[in-house]
């Protein structure tokens, strides 16, 4: 099996693909996982799959997060370690980095939403103007999230995830000769406390995934497992095929409660090595992604919007289909997006100061 002529490594552009599959899988997991009221409410067709299946299969894809929790943890420590600023200076700069792309469209939308419907106002200010302000306030920063404060979108929670992994990171640094000691010490620690799994929007569930991304930084070992054993690259195929489909079935059989680790870290961390090896240096669908990968940001903050005001996403009636277009309409409102911050000069002040 061939799968690329490029230079097999894992980096930029690779992990752009990996963004780019976690976008795909998140906007398939935010239209027809298990429990959602719009399979009673609207007559999705799965034709010519089986509705159970697909909404198995769209429940399992809550591993996006996992994956850019990843990529996440991989980068952020390899920028840590080649950085020459102080702790403070480099926790502060990669925050205003992270929050940069993040505040033009905040803005944005509570603009358009302010004219459309008012949403903003109505869950901002339920309880006055100054706490209103300060919901704004704590939303512009990112931590809706941490602190719980109203949003106007429940999938911005991330964010406050984000900013958490960027603080601590340091500090774990400091002790990455006992990565794998940590990593057990944050898998035994709730559990001995017995405060349990966090939930699917705490950043504590996702930590253990975010030290892999870091283990895995340190010793290479992506990299290592992507050219391990390739004049049996077709055995290695086979293999990783058949780990991701027994996999799947440990994934649905596992309680979430009592194993999170390996529904938001063992599992995904396979789905990437398979992904990274024989996906993203597809020539075509590796570069696909790559750019879907670019626009992850952009998706992720606006997506769920047009899930939320637009009922004709549903009313597409066939899931592909559906899948497609808020797909395509999220695509061009991340263009749109990209397009304004180069008119306003938005991009010129962020690259001067060095946030770009």
């Amino acid at each position: 099996m061939k799968a690329t002529t490029l230079k097999r490594s894992f980096g930029v552009d690779i992990s752009l693909a990996i963004k780019g599959i976690a976008i795909a899988m998140m906007l398939f997991h935010h239209l027809f996982r298990n429990g959602l009221g719009a399979h009673e409410q609207y007559n999705i067709v799965y034709f010519p799959f089986p509705e159970t299946n697909m909404r198995n299969i769209a429940t399992v894809f809550k591993i996006c997060v996992a994956l850019f929790t990843f990529i996440s943890g991989y980068g952020l420590y390899l920028n840590y370690k080649k950085t020459d600023l102080s702790d403070s200076q480099w926790v502060l700069r990669r925050i205003a980095k992270l929050l940069s792309s993040y505040w033009f469209v905040v803005i944005l939308c509570w603009g358009i939403l302010s004219i459309l419907n008012g949403y903003p106002q109505k869950q901002y200010f339920g309880d006055g103007l100054y706490q209103g302000i300060t919901n704004m306030v704590v939303e512009f920063f990112g931590c809706a999230n941490l602190f719980r404060t109203p949003t106007i979108n429940d999938v911005w929670w991330y964010m406050s995830a984000a900013v958490i992994y960027i603080v601590v990171l340091p500090f774990i640094v400091a002790q990455e000769d006992k990565l794998l000691l940590l990593l057990f010490v944050i898998t035994i620690l709730p559990r001995i406390l017995g405060v349990g799994y966090q939930g699917g929007t705490s950043a504590y569930s996702f930590l253990f995934m975010f030290l892999l991304g870091m283990f895995c930084a340190k010793y290479d070992l992506v990299n290592k497992w992507l050219n391990y054993k390739q004049e049996r690259i077709f055995l290695k195929f086979l293999l990783e095929l058949v780990l991701i489909v027994i996999g799947y079935k440990f994934y649905r059989k596992i309680p979430l409660k009592l194993f999170w680790e390996y529904h938001f870290g063992l599992y995904p961390l396979l789905i990437i090595l398979f992904a990274v090896e024989f996906i993203c240096f597809l020539p075509v669908i590796g570069k696909a992604f790559s750019f879907l990968g670019k626009h992850s940001a952009n998706i992720f903050y606006i997506h769920s919007f047009f899930i939320m005001f637009s009922g004709f996403i549903y009313e597409l009636r066939y899931f592909g289909l559906s899948y497609i277009v808020l797909m395509g309409i999220s695509l061009g409102g991340s263009v749109f997006i990209e397009a304004l911050k180069k008119a306003s000069g938005y991009y010129k002040k962020m690259i001067r100061r060095g946030l770009r």
